[in-house]
């Protein structure tokens, strides 16, 4: 199966380093602008590395398709701790879950799941029992606004809906919200990728220190992505 760009970029090694480096620079360049505080953005694919570095390799079977990409995140996440000391400039780390809404063209699983229940093409999936997290477009910008003002310095946020369930879940949701005359076939397709788990995906810290709460539940986004692919959008390959 051939590579995406977006595919082909997370395992070039290369590519990863460069993004290193151009973290650190950006905390400089904050230095010269006088910036007080430094956000950066993290991947919920570090959470699921984490896990995979842990695993004993003998014995587990278990793999993580992102762990270049996220590996490369981790080292940054460590090394701006640094640099930001060194700049005098607060740090504050905000990972969020998976961001979902109209304007996007990538082709995450659950967007790919909308696109195949409009046009009527064959729903095959894992089981679905794997956990998982969605937050809205919207809402992650309003986080990450709220972490600004609010957001204590050295802190690690996890940028979430605070109401993470099982993939099949999100899926069977959203085939009822639009239904499709093919069959959902979970437990058709292999998995075996690192699971997580609900508290891996807690926003309580977020809250405490911030106040945000979500303002869109999960139906909404699913309606605001339903009718952005379905104003003129292509179908997503």
């Amino acid at each position: 199966m051939a590579l995406g760009r977006k595919e082909w970029k997370e395992i070039d090694i290369e590519s990863q380093m460069n993004n290193i480096t151009y973290s650190a620079n950006a905390v400089q360049a904050a230095k010269i602008l006088n910036c007080k505080k430094f956000i950066h953005v993290g991947t919920m694919e570090e959470a699921f590395t984490s896990k995979y570095l842990n695993l004993d390799h003998h014995t587990d079977s278990e793999y993580n398709r992102h762990v270049i990409y996220s590996v490369a995140k981790m080292v940054t996440r460590n090394m701006l701790k640094l640099v930001s000391q060194q700049n005098n400039i607060d740090l504050i780390v905000a990972t969020n879950s998976h961001v979902m809404g109209p304007n996007d063209n990538k082709d995450s699983f659950l967007q790919v799941t909308l696109d195949k229940l409009i046009n009527g093409r064959e729903l095959v999936f894992s089981t679905g029992e794997q956990i998982f997290d969605v937050i809205s477009s919207t809402d992650c910008a309003l986080a990450y606004y709220k972490i600004g003002q609010y957001g204590k310095p050295n802190s690690e946020y996890w940028v979430g809906s605070g109401c993470a369930r099982k993939l099949k879940e999100y899926v069977e949701i959203m085939a009822n919200l639009y239904p499709s005359k093919e069959k959902l076939q979970f437990g058709k397709m292999p998995y075996n990728d690192i699971s997580l788990t609900k508290e891996d995906f807690s926003t309580e810290l977020l809250y405490k220190d911030t106040g945000f709460t979500p303002t869109q539940e999960y139906e909404d986004i699913v309606h605001e992505l339903f009718f952005w692919l379905t104003k003129g959008r292509l179908s997503l390959k």
